[in-house]
């Protein structure tokens, strides 16, 4: 733009001085070559500026499509950012449920359920903050006092012993005193059912044979024989026959009559069974039963062995009850006292 606003004619810039001088309009005024030399210094120096204008506008169209490319970067790098927060979020999150899964498992019962929270906790390497510590001292606990219930259950006393003997080694001897007690008790009664089992194991085969070899027994081996089976778990219905009791007493291994009597356990024995085994136990004396058969008769003193068991067992089992039962009144008593004294 010239000053005032006016125009100026076009030149062209490869013309001569004279050629620019007679192409302009309106040429009352003569140009000069200095002149004409500074209007197309102007003109280029315009054209210039006109390129600076246009590269400096597509200069900043590249600057913004830079800029839009480096933001659109800067966007990736803040999702980057923000996905690294929220994973860690994320991961503060499941641990957290880790650890409290594992807190409520340990206030539980159940061995499973604690054991796979530990594993699942191990495996993340989570800080122990004595939740784990905890976690191994109340499993140690739950598998002792389950090895105790299920020795006690299986009546094997060789099992019951080495149960025992961990529970007391460990620190939790005083909250498991109930627990080493029963099965203490159990070992007792097992070794109490050996000593009358005794004489049974101690037969041969053969004597165990000469009762299987009856064809028609008196009526005091069959009653005796009927009542051992009884007491082993047999329905009384079934053993009128004596073809049924006979081909019990011809049976070997873990099956045979000896090997029963040496697993039995009266605790097995339910009160209406152990009522009528020694009503057919009375109804024949001992010297009756052993003129007839020796073997019967050592069947006749276990039988009534087992049943004055029963009989003993349930005496104590409800002495047991009366005493704790006082004792929760007595309990309950002196709490209401102290109450009423407050």
């Amino acid at each position: 733009m010239g000053c005032g606003g006016s125009k100026p004619n076009a030149v062209d810039p490869s013309a001569s001085p004279n050629q620019a001088s007679q192409s302009q309009k309106g040429g009352s005024t003569k140009t000069s070559p200095n002149k004409a030399n500074s209007v197309n210094n102007n003109k280029n120096n315009n054209n210039n500026n006109n390129s600076n204008i246009n590269n400096a506008r597509t200069g900043q169209r590249k600057g913004t499509g830079a800029q839009s490319k480096y933001v659109k970067a800067d966007s990736s790098y803040n999702g980057s950012v923000n996905g690294d927060v929220h994973k860690e979020a994320t991961d503060k999150g499941y641990n957290r449920r880790l650890r409290n899964n594992l807190i409520n498992a340990t206030q539980g019962s159940d061995i499973e359920e604690l054991e796979k929270a530990k594993d699942r906790f191990e495996r993340h390497r989570l800080e122990d903050c004595g939740d784990l510590t905890k976690a191994n001292e109340r499993l140690y606990f739950l598998k002792l006092r389950k090895d105790l219930k299920d020795a006690i259950r299986r009546s094997h006393v060789g099992v019951l012993e080495r149960s025992i003997d961990e529970a007391e080694a460990s620190p939790y001897a005083g909250q498991l005193s109930s627990h080493i007690e029963a099965a203490k008790a159990k070992i007792a009664h097992l070794r109490e059912l050996n000593q009358y089992s005794h004489d049974i194991l101690a037969m041969d085969q053969s004597t165990i044979s000469e009762l299987h070899t009856y064809h028609r027994p008196p009526a005091c081996v069959h009653d005796v024989m009927a009542a051992t089976y009884m007491l082993l778990g047999h329905d009384e219905s079934t053993l009128r026959d004596w073809e049924y009791v006979q081909s019990m007493t011809g049976r070997l291994g873990r099956e045979s009559l000896i090997h029963k009597v040496k697993d039995f356990d009266s605790s097995n024995v339910d009160e209406r069974t152990s009522k009528r085994v020694r009503e057919i136990i009375n109804y024949h004396e001992l010297d009756e039963v052993r003129t007839a058969s020796n073997g019967a008769a050592t069947f006749h003193v276990w039988a009534s062995n087992i049943v004055d068991k029963i009989d003993k067992d349930k005496a104590e089992h409800e002495t047991q009850a009366r005493k704790a039962e006082e004792d929760i009144q007595s309990a309950k008593a002196s709490k209401g006292s102290k109450r009423s004294q407050k």
